[in-house]
């Protein structure tokens, strides 16, 4: 059944998709600002709810603005899904967000892959504990 977002219901800015286990989050705007922010940190704070060991892909591809809001969310979403012994992988970056998590000397704070498919094989892989001796 499709249902219309109501007017009282903002309309989600995420695409959320799940492979090999893993969560994928996925923008459909190209500039995280204002309004929408509360509605990306609630909608990811319930999939890492959801998904304990939480296994979270955020693709960032085609995005090129992001509020320091923004990026406080993607740091406390990082830490709560570390403290749920979860993975979070950042992908897809925009030369700007890159840019951006460089200038605010943020990029070491985050796992970060190029292309989607190593994100999410990277998240698979943590689940399982592979590679750890």
């Amino acid at each position: 059944m499709i249902m219309n977002a109501s007017p009282s219901q903002p309309v989600s800015p995420l695409r959320v998709e799940h492979s090999s286990g893993v969560t994928i989050a996925r923008f459909k705007s190209s500039a995280l600002l204002g309004a929408e922010i509360e509605v990306v940190g609630h909608e990811l704070q319930r999939l890492i709810e959801d998904d304990p060991p939480p296994r979270i892909v955020v693709n960032l591809r085609g995005v090129v603005q992001m509020s320091s809001n923004m990026l406080a969310m993607l740091v406390t979403l990082n830490k709560a899904v570390a403290d749920r012994r979860g993975c979070l992988v950042l992908c897809e970056l925009t030369p700007q967000v890159r840019g951006l998590l460089g200038a605010t000397r943020l990029e070491d704070r985050f796992a970060i892959s190029d292309e989607e498919p190593d994100a999410v094989a990277r998240c698979a892989q943590a689940a399982t504990g592979s590679g750890e001796s």
